[in-house]
């Protein structure tokens, strides 16, 4: 990076793009890609770069290894630079997916994970549920922040699930939201027999991953239940 004293500091600008952008890098690139845009602010000039735009304002830079690609402007009466983009076409973002249950089906909850581990495992889908809550913090803010962020949902439905105050003030209103204004996909797990499909046909005009969403897993033999979460992985698999 060029000595901060040889060169004049600019302001870093970064526009909402670029920041979107910069989340879906994974972040143990975090670092080096921060280097870069301190080694811009440094000095921009100094960056190997090429004109990115008609009027020959903006200025493309591209990082070789892993490539990594920052369209800025420099104001240089402002003494700032405008980050407008940040692309990174070697890395495909995981899906996240936040996972709705009640604690009653924590067993059902638990077993179900184990399939969808691999996915985890692979990068192909990040899941989200209330076991990643740090003890001490803000519970209700870490899920309403995991709700906001998650691009689908996984609902496990029981009796249990449906009367769940938690579930039906807080964490369905705004899933059911944002499939109507966002487009969010919403599937669904019967894990134990229910009322889902007379008493809450907004869930149920979604996706079930069981192919009879009117026999749920308890009622399926032990081989017959794994058989199934073997195919419900393999489903998210090919959504995400």
């Amino acid at each position: 990076m060029p000595n901060d004293e040889a060169y004049p500091n600019y302001g870093l600008k970064i526009s909402n793009d670029a920041a979107a952008h910069r989340a879906e890098i994974p972040v143990e690139f975090y670092p080096m890609l921060d280097q870069i845009l301190r080694g811009l602010a440094c000095d921009p000039m100094h960056w190997p770069h090429r004109i990115s735009s008609k009027d020959g304002k903006s200025l493309l830079y591209t990082h070789p290894d892993p490539t990594i690609l920052i369209d800025f402007r420099i104001a240089k009466e402002e003494k700032n630079l405008y980050i407008a983009s940040i692309a990174a076409p070697e890395f495909k973002p995981k899906k996240s997916f936040f996972i709705s249950y009640s604690h009653v089906d924590e067993e059902w909850f638990t077993l179900i994970k184990k399939f969808l581990y691999v996915l985890e495992e692979q990068g192909v889908i990040e899941f989200w549920d209330d076991t990643k809550i740090q003890p001490g913090s803000d519970w209700k803010a870490e899920i309403q922040k995991a709700l906001e962020s998650a691009k689908a949902a996984v609902l496990l439905i029981s009796q249990d699930f449906l009367i769940s105050d938690f579930i039906k003030k807080f964490e369905l209103p705004k899933l059911l939201k944002d499939a109507e204004n966002k487009g969010k996909k919403i599937f669904w797990i019967p894990v134990r027999p229910s009322t889902v499909m007379r008493s809450h046909k907004e869930i149920a005009k979604f996706q079930s991953l069981l192919k009879d969403p009117n026999k749920s897993l308890n009622q399926l033999s032990k081989s017959e239940c794994e058989a199934v979460l073997v195919q419900v992985s393999a489903k998210l698999e090919e959504l995400h």
